[in-house]
Order: structure tokens, then C-alpha cells, then sequence
């Protein structure tokens, strides 16, 4: 397994898609862990429609460590499954294993 990060996302009002997000930075876009830590006070995760009240509130500056597998063998998370919303003032910071 190997570790990745991504550049800090800046979802400003709109949902961004995390495989949208590697494939631009030249990233892999499966995972078998992804840790997520925020910046500002509405970053949310979820699936397409994540959005200012709906999907997993991410506390500021603690690491949340998002669909973590425990056996390598399992099949890896999509990141394009996989998306975050926030305020024009927020940011999120991603690493993810693979």
C-alpha cells in the first residue's frame, strides 16, 4: 500500500468529487483509507448529494478517517463515490491509502 495526498480543497459552496480531484492531480482514484481533516466549520462528506445540512459533518482540525477497510484483500472505495461540500472560506486536506 501506498499513501497519496491531494491538494487542500477549497469546495467554495459546491460539491467536489474527490476522484474528479486525483485524477487532475495524477493520483490514483481507488482507496482502501481515506482520512480527511477540516478547515473551517461546514466541510460535510457523503455521496452526490452532500450539501450544507445533509452528509457527515467533519470536525475542525481533527482527523477523520473515513471508510477505512481493515483487510487488505477487500475491494478498494471509488473515489468518485466519494464527495465533499463546504463555504467559500473552507478547506479540507486529503490523504488516502492505496
Amino acid at each position: 500500500m501506498q499513501c497519496y495526498t491531494l491538494p487542500d480543497i477549497t469546495p467554495a459552496g459546491s460539491v467536489v468529487n474527490l476522484g474528479t480531484v486525483a485524477t487532475s492531480a495524477g493520483e490514483p482514484t481507488r482507496a482502501v483509507w481515506v482520512n480527511m481533516t477540516a478547515s473551517g466549520t461546514s466541510i460535510r462528506y457523503g455521496d452526490a448529494n452532500v450539501g450544507a445540512t445533509r452528509g457527515q459533518a467533519l470536525t475542525t482540525g481533527v482527523p477523520f478517517l473515513a471508510c477505512p477497510r481493515g483487510d487488505n484483500p477487500q475491494s478498494p472505495y471509488d473515489l468518485s463515490k466519494i464527495n465533499v461540500y463546504g463555504a467559500s472560506t473552507d478547506k479540507v486536506s486529503i490523504t488516502y491509502g492505496y
